[in-house]
């Protein structure tokens, strides 16, 4: 039987996820000129490395290194046409640092919400010290 997300929300337990893969990824030299989604495809053994070093730490739901990984985001770094392509390849990484050893019943991967990269005002806030 496989165990969603949403089947570990619903039975009461806690569970460990993963951390910040950004963080981890510029703590290995890679600094914020560099788009951590392409790390999918140019760097996948440092990625699932990641991965690996999170269900070692008892994660029991690894998220894909996708945070920005959308064609807005992604076209500011050339790579709008090939977001199809990183995001399978961070599910892959995802699942394979995961099967079988991630705690729990089953390895589990759960894809990241990913920023537009635009920023949008929806209506104005008081910005006088008197407010």
């Amino acid at each position: 039987m496989t165990i969603t997300l949403s089947d570990l929300l619903k039975d009461g337990k806690v569970h460990v996820l993963d951390g910040a893969m950004g963080t981890m990824l510029y703590s290995k030299g890679f600094l914020l000129n560099v788009c951590y989604d392409e790390l999918n495809l140019k760097q996948p053994k440092l990625v699932q490395e990641v991965h690996e070093a999170y269900v070692r730490a008892g994660a029991e739901v690894l998220e894909t290194n996708t945070f920005g990984a959308n064609p807005v985001k992604l076209r500011s770094f050339g790579l709008a046409d090939e977001t199809e392509q990183i995001n399978q390849a961070a599910v892959r990484l995802a699942r394979a640092a995961a099967a079988g050893r991630a705690r729990g019943q089953s390895g589990r991967s759960a894809c990241g919400s990913s920023p537009s990269g635009r920023w949008r005002v929806t209506r104005r806030a008081p910005t006088s010290r008197a407010r």
